[in-house]
């Protein structure tokens, strides 16, 4: 499948959601109320970043499997992808003694080493580690799934899909409510339907698109707002009512994207992917450029918004160019020759 416009636009308003909200607390001044309702835009713009994220990793693993060895190249592919700038990120907090999140107002605490090595690896939600930067508490949970795509992608890859796709969504949600009654936390499992809306939005991809563009793009911004709008959602959204209300969101989303018109807007299809291939370097680096200009160097909240944007966008191309992509081509050239040792073996057998 080509680029979709529709995909980069549900991706750039994720980050955007995240970015505005955090940006937001950062000028202050709310009221609890308003408080609760901006951090809930902030974690429905990553809800939806687990939808996008199996959407696309479900339809770039299509593209690839009838290659030798698929499923190896897809783990060295995320795993180029994914680290390099994590790694850079944890680092960068721990020598410079940064607090994790600039609009929580927070200190810097003594990271210990154990802390330290499951931020680095990305499993600080296995060894319930506190997280040293505050948008890393997603992205244990993307490369753990990155684990089991794989698998969903054979699993549904024939035969009857939709009774193997309910039946997974069925394990995860009892496995999910199992683990809240036991422990009074909610881990991997109770995200686990969030990516399944995307192994569903890829079996649905071939879909009659018949519904205008424009509609896509008033519809995910509308589920964000009221999303984060009821009451119960922000100021309870680690809370298992809260859970099903993001299930509900990503499934509405991953099973009506099949249908939409792709936007063909020069302005907004331009826009959406600059900030689309940007996004991982602004989910992972605007929080220096926030401390540093909402809790460094005080100005007034519109001067420090404008400089931490601009700041922010000037880190994010840079972290692409000088990081994420000399990785992602590396990690795909590894890829490529664990498929061409694969490939030969194949063939003897």
């Amino acid at each position: 499948m080509r680029s979709s416009s529709n995909l980069d636009i549900l991706r750039s308003l994720a980050v955007l959601a995240v970015f505005v909200s955090h940006i937001t607390l950062c000028i202050g001044r709310l009221e609890p109320e308003s408080y609760t309702f901006v951090e809930a835009i902030g974690r429905s713009g990553v809800i939806l970043f687990f939808l996008h994220t199996s959407l696309v990793l479900m339809l770039s693993l299509d593209r690839t499997a009838n290659e030798p060895a698929f499923a190896s190249q897809f783990y060295i592919r995320r795993a180029f992808r994914i680290y390099p700038l994590s790694i850079l990120a944890v680092a960068t907090t721990f020598v410079l003694q940064l607090p994790p999140a600039a609009w929580s107002n927070s200190r810097y605490v003594a990271i210990s080493i154990s802390q330290l090595l499951s931020n680095l690896f990305l499993v600080q939600n296995i060894t319930h580690q506190p997280a040293v930067l505050g948008p890393l508490w997603s992205l244990p949970l993307e490369v753990q799934m990155y684990i089991v795509l794989p698998f969903l992608f054979l699993l549904v890859r024939s035969g009857n899909w939709r009774m193997r796709l309910l039946t997974c969504l069925g394990v995860a949600v009892v496995s999910a409510w199992i683990v809240w009654s036991l422990t009074g936390r909610l881990n991997l499992f109770a995200f686990i339907p969030c990516f399944l809306a995307g192994v569903m939005a890829f079996k649905r991809s071939g879909r009659p698109r018949t519904l205008p563009a424009w509609i896509w793009v008033v519809l995910i911004p509308a589920l964000i707002l009221s999303m984060a709008a009821l009451p119960f959602y922000e100021r309870h959204f680690l809370q298992p009512i809260s859970i099903c209300i993001e299930w509900a969101v990503v499934w509405t989303l991953g099973f009506s994207w099949p249908v939409f018109r792709e936007v063909t807007w020069k302005p907004v299809v331009r826009a959406a992917s600059q900030i689309a291939k940007y996004s991982y370097g602004i989910y992972l680096g605007h929080n220096y450029a926030l401390y540093i200009f909402f809790v460094l160097f005080k100005s007034s909240p519109a001067i420090s918004t404008l400089l931490a944007t601009i700041l922010s966008a000037v880190l994010a191309v840079s972290a692409y160019y000088l990081i994420e992509n000399p990785f992602i081509t590396f990690g795909k050239r590894v890829a490529r020759l664990i498929g061409q040792k694969a490939e030969p073996a194949l063939a003897k057998a």
